[in-house]
């Protein structure tokens, strides 16, 4: 079952998923003794012997941030295929919290469902809201050529980032 969620999952798993599964939290602390779980985030953890990558780093943060938690900003405008981008992972909730170390967070109150995807089985925001959560992170050029972009993959068209920008009263 862990093996099984953490080849969904990037190589990564969330303690909280195991307990839900019915995993003993003894049964979790065993295997991180023995280095068949290893700890990323507070509880969560890579399977052990699944190599490390970006989709799994990203797939960890969100698990850390929560469960309302989605990959955003710039990791998200890379997961769509709309910048080259490296460096610590953003991820935005709607409840607060500090960033901790490893990745960025961010908050919001308003999050719909509408704006929210799943890419490569990670929760991300949808183009059009992580085009309006740049505009606050990129000059002008360089948000045009992700907006372009996105049109061009046919990803978004300008009325859905408009209707975006309307929900977000500080943007």
């Amino acid at each position: 079952m862990i093996d099984r969620l953490g080849q969904e999952q990037h190589g990564v798993v969330a303690r909280r998923q195991l307990l839900a599964a019915g995993v003993s939290p003894r049964a979790v602390e065993r295997r991180l003794r023995s280095g068949r779980l290893l700890a990323v985030h507070r509880g969560v953890y890579r399977v052990g012997g699944a190599p490390r990558t970006q989709l799994g780093d990203w797939m960890a943060a969100v698990l850390a941030a929560g469960s309302d938690a989605h990959l955003s900003h710039l990791s998200a405008a890379h997961l769509w295929g709309l910048v080259d981008q490296s460096g610590v992972p953003h991820v935005t909730r709607r409840s607060g919290g500090r960033s901790p170390a490893g990745y960025r967070l961010h908050h919001c109150r308003h999050l719909p469902a509408d704006e929210l995807a799943r890419v490569k089985n990670i929760p991300v925001t949808g183009v059009a809201r992580t085009l309006v959560d740049l505009a606050g992170m990129l000059g002008e050029r360089r948000l045009g050529a992700c907006l372009n972009e996105a049109r061009r993959l046919r990803l978004v068209d300008v009325e859905d980032v408009r209707r975006a920008m309307a929900r977000q009263p500080n943007k």
